[in-house]
């Protein structure tokens, strides 16, 4: 079929890899995308260099929040200690996912001619490979939002009702999460189960497959939750304050410490999980209003899009900054890894201490003779002063 020729009705294509103009359909239906002076492959190799750190990143750094918790003993280990266990692993699929799906798709898309990739997008429409890979992508976008949710939830009860909080035992925890999983399952397979009303595609805009998005469904199954979430948190953040004033008061100053330290990573990865989300399901809404057509969406789905997945590496950022227990743990990891044991690394912390405190107290003169574990060992009246300073 002749450029020239191609009308909506035998045209199948209406995003196109973002770094190519919208007219490079017609001006190069039969020349490889790799070919066409319509598309930039400083652009694609940008796109895949891009894809291959993020789902990296995003593996890696889950897989140091797993390993965190389990060198936690195990009656050391918290309620949400399961819960950080549970997003990161959820987190993982994203990573997975870009190396499975996105990274070939980058990598065979320049190699095809528009013709080719028209024809490709049809024949993939409602394939048994669309229906096994557009659930995993609903799945790495309501994982998040819905482990969200149930953080939120936790929160609010240890700020409304801190004994019922305190009092649940982690088998209750692991029973939540365990039908959390459930839900994701069953939500994100949707599409399988009413496979006369929704429909699994390829998308080659955003190098991924996805189901038709329906208002209704998206509504309840991800604008609900995150408002209603958002009313959560906003309700704890309120709140946070004069309820831990009140724990002060009766000396559980520990507590409400770690209380106030929990809301803030909650608080943090609410803000991320906005940031990096929201914009798919506007954009989204955007599309489906018709205020984005086909030579402007491509480059707006594939930004928000694949915007959306630094989402999987932002928790482990937000436990970085915050959460000094995680970042305890990760030495404690690390140590291990370099067959380090954890006794040797305190009694070095502990050098360090004494030095900096004989150069506070007593000049450099007699740091100079501190030098070997012995002479701090032998120091045993200093160490005490060090241990209370």
């Amino acid at each position: 079929m002749k450029p020239e020729n191609l009308t909506m009705f035998n045209l199948s294509l209406c995003g196109i890899p973002p770094y190519c103009d919208y007219e490079a359909i017609r001006e190069c239906w039969n020349t490889t995308i790799r070919d066409c002076s319509l598309c930039s492959n400083a652009g694609s190799d940008a796109i895949l260099t891009y894809i291959l750190l993020m789902a990296t990143f995003i593996i890696l750094g889950n897989s140091l929040v797993v390993a965190s918790v389990l060198v936690i003993e195990s009656k050391s280990r918290k309620t949400q200690d399961l819960v950080k266990t549970s997003l990161a692993i959820a987190d993982m699929f994203t990573g997975l996912h870009l190396f499975a799906v996105c990274v070939p798709y980058i990598v065979l898309t320049p190699k095809l001619t528009f013709k080719e990739l028209n024809d490709y997008v049809i024949v993939l429409r409602q394939s048994d490979l669309a229906k096994a890979m557009a659930p995993v992508l609903m799945f790495t976008y309501i994982s998040s939002l819905y482990h969200l949710f149930y953080m939120s939830v936790q929160r609010f009860i240890a700020i409304y009702a801190p004994f019922t909080y305190r009092n649940q035992s982690r088998r209750s925890v692991s029973k939540h999460l365990a039908i959390l999983w459930v839900i994701l399952i069953v939500g994100s397979t949707f599409s399988l189960w009413e496979s006369n009303y929704f429909q699994n595609f390829y998308r080659p805009e955003m190098f991924q497959f996805m189901t038709t998005v329906d208002p209704v469904a998206m509504g309840i199954c991800i604008v609900l939750p995150y408002l209603v979430m958002s009313g959560l948190t906003f309700a704890t953040a309120c709140n946070a304050r004069k309820r831990l004033q009140r724990s002060r008061s009766y000396r559980v100053d520990s507590a409400a410490n770690r209380e106030t330290s929990l809301l803030k990573v909650t608080f943090c990865m609410y803000l991320g999980f906005t940031v990096t989300v929201v914009p798919v399901v506007i954009t989204n809404a955007l599309q489906i209003g018709q205020y984005l057509t086909c030579d402007t969406v491509s480059v707006a789905i594939f930004a928000t899009v694949h915007t959306s997945t630094l989402s999987g590496i932002l928790n482990v950022l937000i436990y970085s900054a915050f959460d000094r227990t995680f970042r305890q743990t990760i030495l404690k990891v690390s140590y291990r890894i370099r067959g380090k044991t954890e006794s040797n690394s305190c009694r070095n912390s502990n050098n360090v201490r004494l030095r900096q405190f004989y150069a506070r107290n007593h000049g450099q003169s007699t740091v100079k003779r501190v030098k070997s574990n012995d002479d701090v060992i032998k120091q045993g009246d200093v160490m005490n002063d060090v241990s209370k300073s």
